[in-house]
């Protein structure tokens, strides 16, 4: 989203803006926040990707565990990274 930096302190931007510069390619899928465009992103991430890696706390509600189940559904293999304490 064109204004997702919008909100941040200096230093997250300043991280943002080198990830974006060593990025090959960016693709927006949505042009503003709406309550469903972070779903939307991962369903397209998952939609596009041969792998998914997941950074996942073993909490089984919001985004990650969306996505993980999102994954499942598709047959796209999942590589959980877990950050159970």
């Amino acid at each position: 989203m064109p204004d997702q930096t919008l909100k941040w302190d200096q230093k997250e931007i300043a991280r943002y803006n080198r990830i974006l510069k060593r990025a090959d390619s960016v693709t927006l899928v949505s042009e503003r926040y709406t309550s469903g465009c972070m779903l939307k992103r991962n369903r397209y991430m998952v939609d596009k990707g041969d792998l998914v890696i997941a950074v996942f706390n073993g909490i089984e509600k919001g985004g990650t565990w969306y996505a993980i189940q999102y994954a499942q559904r598709k047959n796209v293999p999942i590589l959980i990274v877990n950050l159970k304490i």
